[in-house]
C-alpha cells in the first residue's frame, strides 16, 4: 500500500558525505553532497562502496 504524504531523512556517511532521501506518492529521490560540497549522484555514490 502507498500512501501520499511526504517523508525524508537524511544522514551523514561514514566518510562526511551528506544524503538525503524523499518520497511521495510511491516515488523516491536520493540527492548526495560529498564532503567537499559537490553534489553527486546517487548512482555515482553508490558505486564508490560496492
Amino acid at each position: 500500500m502507498l500512501y501520499g504524504e511526504r517523508m525524508s531523512m537524511s544522514f551523514t556517511s561514514f566518510d562526511g558525505d551528506r544524503v538525503r532521501v524523499a518520497g511521495r506518492d510511491g516515488h523516491a529521490t536520493v540527492s548526495v553532497v560529498d564532503r567537499t560540497g559537490h553534489a553527486l549522484s546517487a548512482a555515482e555514490w553508490y558505486r564508490r562502496y560496492r
